[in-house]
């Protein structure tokens, strides 16, 4: 596994000689809607990764996302120069998951709801817009339903607190996670 802004500083080298030695024998691109999403203004390393077929120009490539539409996938298949590719695509309905959307009436009673619901609930995400409000229902819930199992998630943690969060919630030591779409990359 490596970044794009690794790979684009100088370990593309080191995968060009085990390419001339065929000992590479594929190369894998996840969470690939990124190259799309990211790529123009955020991490432009990503618009980058085309140039690996010129270095690598037999090597397979298989982009992988959960979550990329029509013009992102358009867009994965053109910046990485895929050659007739073969794409696989599943519904995005997961009948274990319930998805809550709702207007804003308040931050008082948009929390109370959320804990309401989650009091009544099996595992639950929260998704905020920012880290600010990530802390402050994380608080909110955690002294609402008084059970310890609310986690926050978000970038701006230290990479111990995000990988707690995110075991407490796939143990079930944790009820509820509230977090920014950082939790959302590569969590199945």
């Amino acid at each position: 596994y490596v970044t794009p802004e690794k790979l684009m500083a100088g370990f593309l080298a080191k995968l060009e000689s085990l390419y001339r030695k065929d000992n590479l024998s594929l190369l894998a691109v996840d969470e690939a809607h990124c190259i799309s999403e990211w790529g123009h203004d955020f991490r432009p390393q990503y618009r980058e990764l085309g140039t690996i077929r010129e270095k690598l120009p037999n090597l397979p490539i298989v982009a992988l996302t959960a979550t990329a539409v029509s013009r992102v996938r358009a867009d994965i298949v053109e910046q990485l120069r895929l050659r007739s590719p073969v794409m696989s695509r599943t519904s995005f309905d997961r009948t274990n998951l319930v998805l809550r959307c709702r207007r804003k009436e308040g931050k008082l009673k948009d929390y109370k709801s959320i804990a309401a619901d989650i009091d009544g609930s099996g595992p639950t995400i929260v998704y905020v817009p920012t880290h600010a409000e990530a802390e402050s229902m994380s608080s909110f819930l955690s002294d609402k339903l008084q059970t310890g199992s609310v986690r926050m998630y978000h970038a701006g943690l230290e990479a111990d607190a995000r990988e707690e969060a995110h075991l407490d919630f796939l143990s079930g030591t944790a009820k509820a996670v509230v977090a920014t779409t950082a939790f959302g990359m590569g969590i199945d």
